[in-house]
């Protein structure tokens, strides 16, 4: 085949880029019921692909060393300074304002953004879809280091592409889409996040794009504008569908293929008579959000994560969220018109040196200020000491892990607490996370007293004999060994003469009723009746066994987000011990019960600490006690250990 022409420009790409940001902002906003409008950005890849092959592969092109750098030159110019401004802009917001929500993974965040690398380095934290995904300002440059790296290697691959026979393009295309589907089918069932954050995995998209620009040098025999009117109207249908309905589970995989097959149809038909949905695509409004697409992307994710924090009733307001969506709109004009759309016409001059002062400064400025935020008394630079709590939660903890809980054999679970030289150990607390919260201000109690203490603990696993069958077989089978083996542990070696049992107990046993996770009371008697064999195994023993009840959960919203980042108000810091209660009340229950049955078993309760007047107070002496809606602090727990774990 010849090599493709360069084509004029398209309105309905204009448009389909117009839909792609639109279908974007919608998901992240939580508007108008899009579940699926994240594959906007698949839409994007195709539409990069298919007009990144038309330059490259045009006869203008030309294969030079001044010519491949003229065009990443030209690239580099299109996306870069906007997206510096934006990142600036953030940190600089984040610094006035205070937000510290996300700070603590900020750092781990900004270094990679600021070098079009975050995709590289995103599958290592929480996935796209976490809720936690809400405190990164950050996180939509995944797709732009990805859009970056295609940039790189693709003059690259379409140079060798055009050293072959011309008979051979579509076949390589072919091959290249075939391979990199299947890499991304593989790891979309395997490593998911991989597939989702990475070049390798996304490449058939930009590649399918690609094979457009040499399938459209071919001529096909359409049979009438009624054809491709039936055809595009399908191809449409598949892409609002997905827009709607599109779940992140396992992406890309077979729903990515249909949607990316239906937006590549769109661009091989888009100049045919029949062409509807390309007329439809080319409407004014449409084009003009095309136009400012680039632009919209890069600000509406920072005014969301921004919004949702310091906003209480962001995330329950459709209207708050609506304005959200227009000020990112507003904020995307005056970055397209200011920044975006003058840039990238430097881009279209003859280079100068001095043009590089720009770039560099932006990066060393945004690693100056990564410096800033890697460090806690650095930190204080910027940021007062009472919008800090979370983040030295975060790090007291990563500390904590780090120099208690090293004892050889047990991976982290085993914790040698207190005042080690006194032995034996005569004091043990076993359970999942909760557990782990309590030690904290345990620690600092049993050094005190000169006395040792260890602490069992593994995330999710409370301490019972089978976590239960509603339980994901993996996780059941693991908790169920673990404690099996400290069981084992504690009876025949260690002896203590107390142990401190505590664990997320009302989680283990709820179950979610249109919408609402409620306790099961069904599932409690299974799990009860297991917690009851472990205590049997030290009855009439001499060892007494404490059981200690959850602490008082509260919201991710109006209680959690103003009061744990700094903006502390006691009046507002405070929750109705009716209304936590209502969380636990079959747990509760059943732990009093157990604890009446048996000698050797008492209860205590963190709520006679917090909500001594039926009022939970979720600050003290100028901290917030929580690291998040169920786990206390260091600063929480030592105030719960001082007063409850006498």
């Amino acid at each position: 085949m010849v090599r493709a022409s360069q084509a004029g420009f398209r309105s309905d790409i204009e448009g389909m880029r117009g839909l792609a940001v639109l279908a974007v902002l919608l998901f992240h906003f939580k508007l108008l019921g899009v579940e699926g409008g994240f594959v906007g950005v698949d839409i994007f890849f195709v539409l990069s692909g298919y007009l990144m092959t038309q330059i490259v592969m045009s006869q203008r092109f030309i294969w030079t060393p001044s010519g491949v750098l003229g065009f990443y030159r030209k690239r580099f110019w299109r996306i870069a300074p906007a997206y510096y401004v934006t990142l600036i802009v953030t940190m600089l917001t984040i610094f006035v304002s205070g937000w510290t929500y996300g700070l603590p993974e900020l750092y781990d965040n900004l270094v990679p953004a600021s070098i079009f690398a975050y995709n590289i380095t995103a599958p290592e934290g929480p996935g796209y879809f976490a809720t936690t995904a809400n405190f990164k300002p950050f996180l939509h440059t995944w797709s732009l280091g990805v859009e970056v790296q295609f940039y790189l290697v693709w003059p690259l691959i379409c140079f060798g592409i055009l050293k072959c026979s011309p008979k051979a393009h579509i076949p390589i295309f072919v091959c290249i889409i075939a391979l990199s589907f299947t890499a991304s089918l593989i790891l979309a069932f395997n490593d998911p996040d991989v597939a989702y954050y990475s070049l390798p995995t996304r490449l058939w998209q930009f590649a399918l794009g690609g094979l457009i620009v040499c399938l459209k040098e071919r001529q096909f025999d359409w049979s009438g504008a009624w054809q491709v009117a039936l055809s595009q109207l399908a191809a449409s249908a598949v892409i609002i569908f997905s827009i709607f309905t599109a779940s992140g589970a396992a992406w890309p995989s077979f729903p990515a293929l249909a949607l990316t097959v239906s937006v590549a149809f769109l661009l091989l038909s888009g100049n045919l008579r029949g062409a509807i949905i390309s007329s439809a695509l080319s409407c004014l409004p449409l084009r003009l959000l095309g136009r400012v697409s680039y632009s919209l992307y890069l600000v509406h994710w920072p005014v969301f994560v921004l919004s949702y924090s310091f906003i209480e009733d962001y995330p329950s307001s459709p209207i708050l969220r609506g304005l959200g969506l227009l000020i990112s709109l507003g904020l995307a004009i005056v970055l397209y018109v200011g920044v975006e759309r003058p840039m990238r016409e430097l881009g279209r001059k003859p280079a100068r040196f001095r043009e590089l002062s720009a770039p560099v400064g932006a990066t060393t400025l945004l690693l100056i200020m990564a410096f800033v935020i890697s460090d806690t008394d650095r930190m204080r630079w910027v940021f007062p000491e009472q919008n800090l709590t979370h983040v030295l939660a975060v790090n007291y903890r990563n500390t904590f892990q780090q120099h208690y809980c090293n004892t050889p054999g047990w991976n982290g679970n085993l914790c040698a607490l207190g005042d080690q030289q006194k032995q034996p150990v005569q004091s043990v607390i076993w359970g999942d996370s909760h557990a782990e919260h309590f030690a904290f201000g345990m620690n600092d109690v049993f050094s005190k007293r000169e006395k040792s203490l260890h602490l069992f603990q593994k995330p999710g696993c409370a301490p019972v004999k089978d976590r239960g069958s509603w339980s994901s077989t993996n996780a059941r089978t693991e908790c169920n060994t673990y404690n099996a083996r400290v069981l084992e542990f504690l009876k025949n070696e260690l002896k203590p003469k107390r142990i401190f049992m505590a664990g997320y107990w009302s989680a283990n046993i709820s179950t979610e009723v249109d919408g609402v996770t409620k306790e099961d009371p069904i599932r409690a008697k299974q799990f009860f009746s297991s917690l009851e064999e472990v205590i049997t195994q030290f009855d009439g023993a001499a060892t007494s066994i404490t059981l200690v009840n959850q602490v008082p959960g509260i919201s991710n919203g109006k209680h959690v987000r103003p009061c744990k980042y700094g903006a502390i108000n006691a009046e507002k810091c405070i929750l109705n011990l009716s209304e936590t209660e209502k969380q636990n009340v079959i747990a509760q229950s059943h732990l009093q019960n157990i604890a009446e049955r048996y000698d050797n078993v008492d209860f205590i309760d963190p709520k006679a600490v917090f909500c001594p007047d039926g009022i939970c107070e979720l600050v003290k002496e100028g901290r917030f006690l929580y690291r998040d809606h169920n786990h206390l602090n260091q600063f929480g727990s030592r105030i719960i250990a001082e007063q409850l774990f006498k």
